[in-house]
């Protein structure tokens, strides 16, 4: 269970800090270096426990405050980010180093700690170690096909969704163990807990309320995170903003950017017949590009798929004839595809990623 919470809650709050550090896979190195070190900072602080076999109270208290701690995180990240660090601007090193430190260390040290205690708990035989090291990973393994897998790829759920469908899991189960252990007090007390998040999950959106916190001054309309990263639309008077991992992507209504974009380009080839756009739907680039009559098939692909079915949306129109919307990864589509084109658009974000570099 201890393997099967700690991977859980890495794999969620990975994504949730990637967010707030604007996509910026470095963070993730980082992230793992102080998880690492925090988590055995908690294992080494084990030894000056009493050397008396911990209680079953202490172990269970231990696992409550770890399944607690992620959502705690979570929702702090969010909110502290918005108080300490202006809204826009890519956070320092030293900052990020110091501020996921404290974000952290409740879970890691936590998760460390108890690893020391059950091994503790397990009695002096010479192979308890390994054998708990071995379940450990085993847990690790489950939890991490349960979230990334089933939760994130399967169910498409929000990483605040995620957490708590994860803390759902983990008090049942330790609901159910109490119950063989006939501690029945226990066993209704985090059956109880898994019915209270049960309910958080039917009437309370905390990844949504969480969310608001890191776009100020805007209305945050909806809010998805999928495999490629999260998205976020804010409303600011009449126009829509669309951030993909806290970074603004497009922004609507955006005339003259869209105008750019495409007639400098278009002007250069106004005979063009077969036109291939990579990203940039949403905008509305693609209608712009149909203002040339020329254009025969305009083939238009998407990194985020998502961003490909809202724009999917914004093109209902009667040019739609005249666009082939191919659902598919772009790179993937340009490495294969025997088409021609006149004039090819990569229509993409800077490279503030090795995502979008690619």
């Amino acid at each position: 269970m201890l393997g099967f919470i700690l991977i859980g809650a890495q794999i969620i709050l990975l994504r949730e800090f990637m967010l707030v550090f604007m996509g910026n896979e470095l963070v993730v190195g980082l992230l793992l270096s102080l998880w690492m070190f925090i988590s055995g900072a908690g294992a080494w602080s084990g030894r000056y426990l009493p050397n008396k076999k911990p209680s079953d109270n202490l172990i269970f208290f231990l696992f409550l405050l770890l399944i607690i701690f992620p959502l705690v995180s979570a929702v702090s990240l969010g909110y502290f980010r918005g108080v300490f660090f202006e809204t826009g601007r890519m956070i320092s090193l030293y900052e990020t180093l110091s501020y996921s430190f404290a974000l952290l260390f409740p879970v890691c040290f936590t998760g460390g700690l108890l690893f020391t205690v059950l091994n503790r708990s397990a009695g002096d035989t010479q192979s308890s170690p390994q054998k708990l090291y071995a379940f450990e990973s085993l847990g690790s393994l489950a939890g991490g096909a349960l979230v990334g897998v089933v939760f994130i790829f399967l169910q498409g759920l929000d990483n605040f969704q995620s957490l708590e469908y994860l803390a759902l899991v983990s008090f049942v189960f330790l609901g159910m163990l109490n119950f063989r252990k006939r501690e029945l007090l226990r066993s209704i007390s985090f059956l109880s807990l898994a019915i209270f998040m049960m309910l958080l999950l039917q009437f309370f959106d905390l990844g949504f309320r969480a969310r608001k916190n890191l776009f100020p001054n805007q209305k945050l309309i909806s809010t998805t995170d999928t495999p490629y990263g999260s998205l976020d639309i804010t409303q600011i008077g009449n126009q829509q903003n669309i951030y993909e991992n806290g970074t603004l992507v497009f922004s609507s209504d955006n005339v003259i950017g869209k105008e750019e974009d495409v007639h400098y380009i278009m002007l250069q080839r106004p005979n063009a017949k077969r036109i291939l756009l990579l990203g940039g739907g949403v905008s509305g680039t693609p209608l712009e590009i149909l203002k040339y009559e020329a254009v025969e098939e305009l083939d238009y692909l998407e990194l985020n798929p998502l961003l490909f079915e809202m724009a999917i949306g914004v093109l209902n129109n009667p040019d739609w004839r005249r666009i082939r919307a191919i659902n598919e990864d772009p790179i993937l589509f340009v490495k294969k595809t025997e088409s021609r084109y006149d004039v090819v658009f990569i229509n993409e974000p800077p490279p503030f990623s090795v995502q979008t570099n690619r």
